[in-house]
């Protein structure tokens, strides 16, 4: 059944397509060809730094927030384990982290809007980024309780809200006919990476060897978090702020 919903957005998409007219900035260099040249073109000169740029901080971003996403259940479960937890306490616990983060992401969403409003887009997201990383640095740095992870959770997910601004920032950020193609590219190749990453630091963070070996899941998540720091950096010093008629 959820399948079949699944076929209600496609059938607004017709509707969209007709209903909808494209906005005049676009249409006006479809007709001249302005900005054309296909992927190729984010590879070349003047387009090229703007690529460099954002893929380097999508990649940095989205593997120190993926590797959270993906290992943050299982570092609270380890931790329930060990306290002797019941086995439907440790999944209700689980649970109960994944509905923290959602709804500080969903706070932190308005939240990165408003600092975007007041400071621009490319600050937005480095103070966002230091905030992911002072969250997950505090949170992670030493043994915690599974109680006291929870209560970090929030603030975690507040700083989520960094990725909120990309679907507003990044497009602009190319030429008008290579919106959707930058900004999907490089924010893919971000995704391809942080996908190694998140194994990456899972591997670095094994203690001990052969079959007595055993991942430290806070210490794959402590070392992830510093990766917001140059997210940050490269965010704040060299990320382009769009043009305001573009965002």
């Amino acid at each position: 059944m959820i399948f079949l919903v699944g076929i209600l957005p496609a059938l607004v998409t017709l509707w969209i397509r007709k209903a909808v007219p494209e906005p005049e900035v676009w249409a006006h260099a479809h007709e001249e060809r302005r900005s054309a040249g296909g992927i190729g073109a984010l590879f070349r000169p003047p387009i090229l730094r703007t690529t460099i740029i954002v893929v380097t901080v999508c990649a940095l971003g989205l593997t120190a927030h993926w590797a959270l996403m993906f290992w943050h259940s299982a570092h609270l479960r380890a931790l329930a384990k060990a306290a002797n937890w019941a086995k439907e306490s440790q999944d209700q616990l689980a649970t109960k982290a994944l509905y923290f983060l959602m709804v500080g992401s969903i706070i932190g969403n308005f939240f990165a809007g408003w600092i975007a409003r007041s400071l621009g887009y490319a600050r937005a997201v480095g103070i966002m980024f230091l905030l992911y990383f002072g969250f997950m640095l505090a949170a992670y740095s030493s043994v915690r309780s599974p109680e006291t992870i929870l209560l970090f959770l929030p603030a975690i997910g507040l700083a989520q809200g960094a990725f909120a601004l990309f679907t507003m920032c990044l497009p602009p950020l190319f030429p008008t006919l290579l919106r959707t193609t930058g900004a999907g590219f490089c924010y893919n190749i971000g995704r391809i990476i942080a996908a190694a990453g998140t194994v990456i630091f899972g591997i670095w963070a094994t203690v001990g060897n052969g079959p007595l070996a055993i991942c430290d899941h806070r210490l794959a998540l402590f070392y992830a978090a510093w990766l917001f720091l140059p997210a940050a950096l490269v965010s704040w010093l060299f990320l382009p702020e769009p043009e305001k008629d573009a965002a």
